[in-house]
């Protein structure tokens, strides 16, 4: 656990994918945000494809912070999980006196 620890206290913990291919769905979805994408953008004029591009960048920015709020959230939950665990042990082990 001090290999996790001292990466993430240096900076050095990588929790995004390199390469993220995703499920058959993820691609399909990808591939029609694409082709809906490109034949936008050949319909668009100059200003709209700049306000176009304005709108794209705010939603990405958008769905980043929320996904890093999603993230907190569930790592938060997960330790919240891992207190009730620990908290729990103490009527698993079986002490002398009990013998």
């Amino acid at each position: 656990m001090n290999r996790i620890l001292q990466a993430l206290a240096e900076d050095n913990l990588c929790i995004n994918p390199s390469t993220y291919k995703g499920t058959p769905q993820y691609r399909k979805a990808i591939k029609a945000m694409c082709k809906a994408g490109e034949a936008l953008e050949g319909k668009l004029n100059d200003e709209e494809k700049e306000l176009f591009k304005q709108y794209s960048d705010a939603q990405a920015d958008e769905s980043q912070l929320y996904a890093a709020e999603r993230f907190i959230r569930g790592y938060r939950l997960g330790a919240m999980m891992m207190c009730e665990v620990f908290a729990g042990t103490s009527d698993l082990i079986l002490s002398k006196e009990s013998e």
